[in-house]
């Protein structure tokens, strides 16, 4: 029998198993071993990006750069004790709540995505997207602000890898949202900066980058509802007409 192949996945010791089993899960001291054939499909180590699967098996588009605006499906086991969750009336909260049969309580929160419109001789930078969904579809620099990061800071990198740019941030253009019926939504906040630094360059999730007057925004083709609500609210504070072909 030819030798499994083996990885090193580091996961908190309190994290569930493949397949839970409603026990605490013993105490691991820095990782688990798994076996990378039935992990991720390319046998590499996940990056934070890609999330963790857990129970739920191979992630749906292997090896395809795939950046979801959508709400994941919830979680079907408790990241405490690894047991089920079921849907059951939280009186105290008033609302229907996922818990596990020890009375911990799984939220569904929304993910927060951080935006600059950037701006430049009267026009605003817009890029087309490269990857789903919406590729082919035009947004300004931004993405997923990370756990260790503050808001400003997610803006920054955001642009510099999308842009190559360094940018200052002169304000916030508005936070928008966008609720989700069956799981978390999305929170927008949108900032205005400007160039400071470095060399116009589109990272590998852009497929065009170009600056584009105010009066020629192409909105039949913007991404998202969030895109539209901040370049409208954007050219309402400049004081610009909004002109649609």
């Amino acid at each position: 029998m030819a030798r499994a192949a083996w990885r090193w996945e580091r996961r908190p010791w309190w994290w569930p198993s493949r397949r839970p089993t409603g026990r605490r899960p013993s105490k691991q001291p820095t990782g688990w071993w798994t076996d990378s054939r039935r992990g991720h499909p390319s046998g590499r180590r996940r990056s934070s990006r890609e999330g963790r699967s857990g129970s739920r098996g191979r992630c749906p588009c292997p090896g395809e750069a795939v950046s979801y605006h959508h709400p994941p499906p919830p979680p079907s086991y408790c990241g405490y004790c690894g047991g089920p969750l079921t849907e059951r009336w939280v009186e105290a909260e008033g609302r229907q709540r996922l818990v596990c049969p020890q009375g911990h309580i799984s939220y569904l929160n929304p993910k927060v995505i951080v935006s600059v419109i950037v701006e430049e001789e009267g026009k605003v930078l817009l890029l087309r997207r490269a990857i789903e969904p919406r590729r082919g579809y035009w947004t300004f620099p931004g993405g997923y602000m990370e756990i260790d990061e503050s808001v400003e800071e997610c803006a920054r990198r955001e642009s510099r890898e999308e842009t190559g740019l360094e940018l200052e941030l002169l304000g916030l253009v508005g936070i928008f949202s966008r609720p989700a019926p069956d799981g978390p939504g999305i929170v927008s906040i949108v900032f205005r900066g400007r160039i400071v630094g470095g060399k116009l360059r589109p990272g590998h999730e852009v497929l065009e980058a170009r600056f584009v007057p105010t009066d020629a925004i192409p909105w039949d083709e913007l991404a998202y509802d969030t895109t539209r609500q901040a370049l409208e609210s954007y050219l309402a504070q400049r004081g610009s007409p909004i002109v649609r072909p």
